[in-house]
């Protein structure tokens, strides 16, 4: 048994009038209705977008300054000061530790008096047993130089050379002044020789006095004078002695202080690196609290786990309630233009049911100048309680998320249809 279907050939110019006039009516008709529903029938144009409401303020993420072991100093809902050690990375430390070698560093060390050592001494000895790294070893470095200050000032200090040339400088301007005073008494008993001779020897030539006479009288003159002159040298030879001893009293003091003086500039100079190595210890492995707050984790940070360079470590929310109420919302950069301040919002919030608890509605304050990542910021208006559209005012809760879409105005089907077709005629015309 066969199947086949007969086939027929329609020939419009045989069909009745009537029939094919009342055909081409019936699609004129259907056309007209379309056109007029496409061209009349508005519709809403919106932007979507992810929405989070804070309730108590944006809260501030904290993220690892490093990659390594996390080791957690404050805990979930803890309240936390600023100031206060949040989180180390890859090194285990309290916050007790770190206050001390910070009271070390910026106290101890800032007014480091040379003479009493022994006290800052035992306190780095102390701090060597906390992991702080390369610290350690500039502390070190700064307790060798202080050893050696030790050392050169008790092994090296020319106090008693010093003291001895002070008492041999003292005697030989005894002795200088002594020779003076002597030369003084001689030229005065030279003076009457002198006198004595020269009447001598007018008495010589009268044959008053015998030569023998005469000559003794001018040999006593001539030793007197050979004794004055022989005190004059040793006095100038004495006053020789005593600048030479000058020098070098000058010179032992002047190299024990210029000894003294470069490592104290060492000493001064490893300060400085301990306080630069410091803050970059702080900067790489610390993690401290800008604000006031009370801590939040996220759902994947463990404590003693190891987390990357960068990730979110904690959340830091204020513990002040009288801050404003934050709200943001991110939407693409395609069509933001259109946004403008006081246009309305309606929000489905992802933690309260839309069919239970309705939606939320809200107007733009204010967008954003510049797109981040190829999104724009839109802020948006937000009062205490949050009240949906069925009346119901929302549960406190410190964040709230949704998404929520701007009613940037309404336009006909047809445009909107035209629109996609202009937007997409290259995909379109590859079909």
């Amino acid at each position: 048994m066969s199947f086949w279907i007969k086939q027929y050939k329609l020939e419009l110019e045989r069909l009745p009038f009537a029939v094919l006039a009342k055909s081409t009516a019936v699609v004129f008709l259907c056309l007209s209705i379309l056109s007029s529903i496409l061209l009349l029938l508005p519709i809403q144009d919106t932007i979507k977008g992810e929405v989070v409401i804070y309730a108590k303020g944006q809260p501030l993420s904290l993220k690892a300054p490093s990659s390594g072991f996390l080791h957690l100093v404050k805990s979930e809902k803890e309240v936390i000061s600023r100031g206060d050690l949040i989180a180390t990375v890859e090194v285990d430390l309290s916050e007790a530790a770190l206050n001390e070698m910070t009271e070390l560093i910026y106290n101890d060390l800032a007014a480091l008096d040379f003479n009493k050592t022994d006290q800052l001494i035992d306190k780095v000895k102390g701090l060597s047993k906390y992991d702080f790294r390369q610290i350690k070893n500039e502390l070190y470095s700064l307790l060798d130089l202080l050893a050696q200050l030790k050392i050169l000032k008790r092994a090296n200090d020319p106090k008693d050379i010093l003291n001895t040339l002070d008492r041999s400088i003292q005697i030989k301007k005894e002795q200088v002044s002594s020779f003076g005073a002597l030369s003084q008494s001689h030229q005065e008993v030279l003076s009457l020789l002198q006198s004595q001779l020269e009447s001598d020897s007018t008495l010589y030539a009268a044959g008053g006095i015998s030569e023998r006479e005469y000559l003794d009288r001018r040999k006593d003159f001539i030793d007197k004078q050979s004794i004055i002159i022989e005190n004059d040298l040793r006095r100038q030879k004495m006053t020789g002695e005593i600048i030479i001893d000058e020098k070098e009293k000058f010179a032992l003091a002047q190299d024990h202080r210029s000894k003294l003086e470069e490592l104290r500039l060492k000493i001064v100079d490893q300060v400085g690196s301990i306080r630069m190595q410091y803050q970059s210890y702080l900067e790489q492995y610390t993690i401290t609290s800008p604000i006031d707050g009370y801590a939040s984790l996220p759902f994947n940070i463990v404590d003693q786990e190891m987390i990357s360079q960068g990730e979110t470590i904690m959340y830091l929310s204020t513990s002040n309630d009288s801050h404003e109420v934050q709200s943001e919302m991110f939407v693409d950069a395609l069509n933001a233009g259109k946004i403008k301040k006081d246009m309305n919002v309606r929000i489905g919030l992802s933690e309260f049911n839309q069919r239970e608890f309705g939606i939320y509605y809200t107007t733009v304050r204010s967008i954003s100048e510049v797109p981040q990542e190829g999104k724009y910021k839109v802020t948006l208006d937000c009062t205490l309680p949050l009240t949906t559209s069925y009346d119901v005012s929302l549960p406190d809760r410190s964040t709230y998320n949704g998404k929520g879409e701007i009613m940037v105005g309404k336009i006909n089907l047809f445009t909107k249809i035209s629109r996609e077709i202009q937007f997409n005629k290259s995909k379109f015309a590859s079909l």
